[in-house]
């Protein structure tokens, strides 16, 4: 190019675009690498909440089995009483029965 056309109103065009261009270029590979960045750290946030997940179920069969043995806990003194008020009934009885036979 000679001087003329460097300095004319069209060549000076084409450098500003040029330049545009370079920034555009730029920013958009700044904006991908950013793109990239985000997916990456998405896909360790989606493994994360599955392995929250997973846990959470783990704890909750671990409730369930915990609340199944406090259940048997709290069964067992009434299964006592139960078996205490028969023990009673069948001394009584016995004592009745012994003391009507022996009488005779």
């Amino acid at each position: 190019m000679d001087d003329k056309c460097e300095n004319c109103i069209p060549a000076t065009l084409c450098k500003g675009l040029r330049l545009d261009l370079n920034k555009l270029e730029n920013t958009v590979t700044a904006i991908i690498d950013r793109i990239g960045k985000v997916e990456t750290k998405q896909e360790v946030n989606e493994e994360q909440t599955k392995m929250v997940f997973t846990i959470l179920s783990e704890i909750k069969g671990s409730i369930d089995k915990i609340a199944d043995k406090i259940d048997t806990i709290e069964k067992k003194p009434a299964t006592r009483w139960e078996q205490l008020i028969t023990t009673v009934i069948t001394v009584a009885i016995s004592a009745i029965a012994t003391y009507i036979i022996t009488k005779k």
